[in-house]
């Protein structure tokens, strides 16, 4: 005999049995088979003991069946599922959803996909609820491969505030950072950098200093009276009493000429000795 839709029939049998909840007859109709991957079929609200559709219905995206595949469950936030197709639901098995991948989040319940970590954030673990700010000295953008997390800035860049930052900005003339930078260091006295990015401050060369200041662009020649002879992080010091020098920029003082003198130091020129000396 025919059984009504979701109901089955032994060998030679005359009554026909509904089929249980989770389940629904087999292609021939001469066994109830377990709902697929996915799928449920509840209760019959007449009769719990029979299921309520002749076939099983798929749970949504952002759904999971119970153990009976009786129910569908929502997605717990930092997971996921979805149909790939009509037949192949992501994860594969029915009573699972698959955690959000690293550099990826979810913070409500019953979804079908993860949202991409935002600029300036990250998600280090599977199954994330939410997304973390990059650290000070690191950035991340939101086009970044999700398994590259957040980056160090590059050497001559600095992040400028203390957490989530989206991209690095320039050291300006005068100022140097180290890879991983959140702020750029003015360049101490004596030495200079020219151009914006610079990962390393140089020395004044010789002739030269800073007048004293931190953050140069560029070295200052020595005054008159003064002289550097070395490409160092030292000053420009005043021409020894004897000596002069009167031109900006020297790496060296100049004697006095016989019949002159300089008395004290830092002198630019000689002046004559004085009658009896």
């Amino acid at each position: 005999m025919k059984c009504p839709a979701g109901s089955i029939s032994g060998a030679n049998a005359e009554t026909c049995t509904p089929c249980p909840p989770g389940t629904q007859p087999n292609t021939a109709a001469t066994a109830c088979v377990s709902c697929g991957p996915g799928f449920y079929n509840p209760p019959a609200i007449w009769d719990e003991t029979q299921a309520d559709n002749p076939t099983c219905m798929r749970c949504a995206g952002g759904m999971m069946t119970d153990a009976d595949r009786t129910s569908c469950d929502p997605c717990a936030p930092g997971s996921f599922s979805n149909w790939a197709s009509n037949s192949v639901r992501v994860p594969a098995d029915g009573t699972s959803c698959s955690p959000c991948n690293i550099g990826s989040y979810q913070d409500q319940p019953g979804q079908s996909n993860c949202n991409v970590c935002p600029d300036g954030t990250y998600a280090s673990t599977p199954g994330s609820t939410y997304c973390v700010p990059c650290q000070a000295g690191l950035y991340r953008v939101a086009t970044a491969p999700a398994y590259t997390g957040c980056q160090k800035c590059p050497a001559g860049t600095e992040t400028g505030v203390s957490t989530g930052a989206q991209s690095c900005q320039p050291c300006d003339p005068g100022e140097y950072a180290a890879a991983g930078s959140k702020n750029c260091i003015k360049c101490p006295i004596n030495t200079y950098s020219p151009t914006q990015a610079s990962a390393t401050c140089i020395n004044c060369p010789t002739g030269t200093d800073t007048q004293g200041q931190q953050g140069s662009a560029a070295c200052s020649p020595c005054g008159l009276g003064s002289y550097n002879p070395t490409v160092s992080r030292a000053a420009c010091q005043k021409c020894p009493s004897g000596t002069y020098q009167d031109q900006e920029g020297s790496t060296g003082c100049k004697k006095c000429d016989v019949g002159t003198v300089t008395e004290t130091a830092g002198k630019s020129s000689c002046i004559i000795c004085p009658a009896g000396k």
